[in-house]
């Protein structure tokens, strides 16, 4: 009733209630206060972002349904639990391992050990070494099977063909002149030239009559003898 009539009173009747009334106009302004404070707290801060955020993530994904917080919450957890039971791992294998120092006096008398059965092992092995060598392999069943080693048949030096050996090729016995110093009478096929010698003339200086017989002649060319019938 007291609302109506307030909508109800003209300005000046209000005025002149503030007048009289003083009390009540100072239970308007503490309800004005109160009103716009309240819209400073934490809980509208919150409130007027977290609807700001929804808008804005509506806005960016449409049609999507809503993230389920508790769900990647659970899927956190369990990610920090393993990583937590990889770190304690990690822990204990590090402790171990400053736990366990190596024990080189161990492994040098290991190695020893080794070395000599080693030797013990060659020793077993020499006598048997000892009989490979002093056998022959030549031989069969007790039986020696000799060996016969054929040495290699001489062969005949084979000089390079020089000027003498071409020379003599084209020589050709014509005839022989018998007397106490017979003649004979060589020619050259090549050159068609012919030579009247005794023994002991050169042919063009390079071929020497060492012989004259009655059916050849015995030549001499670079210390070696040719016969010319």
């Amino acid at each position: 009733m007291a609302h109506e009539h307030e909508k109800s009173a003209t300005p000046e009747k209000q005025l002149l209630n503030l007048i009289e009334d003083p009390k009540a106009e100072k239970l308007k302004q503490r309800k004005m206060r109160q009103i716009s404070f309240s819209f400073l707290t934490l809980d509208a801060f919150r409130g007027r972002f977290s609807f700001f955020g929804e808008k804005i993530r509506l806005s960016l994904t449409p049609g999507r349904v809503a993230l389920d917080l508790k769900g990647i919450n659970a899927i956190l957890r369990v990610c920090i639990g393993i990583l937590s039971l990889w770190v304690a791992g990690a822990l204990v294998n590090t402790a171990r391992n400053f736990n366990r120092l190596p024990d080189f006096g161990l492994e040098a008398l290991r190695t020893a050990n080794g070395s000599e059965k080693l030797e013990d092992q060659l020793k077993k092995i020499d006598p048997y070494l000892e009989k490979v060598r002093g056998r022959n392999v030549f031989q069969f069943g007790g039986v020696a099977v000799p060996v016969t080693l054929e040495e290699p048949e001489p062969q005949e030096e084979v000089l390079p063909p020089s000027l003498a050996d071409d020379l003599a090729k084209n020589l050709r016995l014509v005839g022989i002149g018998w007397s106490d110093e017979p003649d004979v009478m060589i020619e050259d096929t090549a050159t068609k030239k012919v030579y009247f010698l005794k023994r002991g003339d050169w042919i063009d200086g390079k071929i020497k009559i060492n012989a004259i017989l009655q059916d050849r002649v015995i030549l001499s060319l670079e210390g070696r003898e040719m016969e010319l019938k």
